[in-house]
């Protein structure tokens, strides 16, 4: 009886013995596992990553691209004259993108200023010839007082005799 006892014991314990091995064996397979799952999911992880970043680099240069050839072509490096005229005028200029006046822009005030210069000289000249004829009728008009001053003195000398 001894004997089957500890027979039964030893199957038990090499059963026992077993289980744990094998549930040691399950672990460590878990183990493998979940590594293996974790590797793979920080490689596709990675991968993406650095998908993404070539993808946002890509768009970043079509960017800047885009950029670089709207400016080549806008209003301000192109120097239209247009894109520096306000909204508060037809004379008013926005003075960052103001380029400086073109060679039409330079007649005409060259034109307007000559113009002026013009209407100055003659408003002058007219009023010069304002004053030289209120000088002349001043003169008159003193000539004729000393004329009646003098007649009115002969008349005063001729009434006394």
């Amino acid at each position: 009886d001894q004997k089957f006892a500890n027979s039964l014991y030893d199957t038990y314990r090499i059963t026992q013995d077993q289980r744990a091995c094998a549930l040691q064996q399950m672990e460590e397979d878990m183990r493998r596992a979940v590594t293996v799952a974790t590797k793979d999911f920080n490689r596709a992880q990675a991968t993406e990553s650095a998908t993404r970043r070539k993808l946002e680099k890509r768009q970043e240069q079509e960017d800047n691209l885009i950029e670089i050839e709207n400016q080549l072509h806008s209003d301000f490096l192109t120097e239209n004259p247009n894109q520096a005229l306000s909204a508060f005028g037809p004379n008013r200029v926005i003075v960052h993108r103001w380029k400086g006046i073109t060679p039409e822009q330079a007649n005409e005030a060259t034109r307007k200023l000559k113009q002026q210069m013009q209407e100055k000289k003659r408003l002058e000249e007219e009023e010069h010839q304002r004053n030289s004829e209120w000088e002349r009728r001043r003169a008159n008009d003193a000539r004729a007082a000393l004329l009646l001053e003098r007649q009115q003195q002969r008349i005063n000398r001729q009434l006394r005799k």
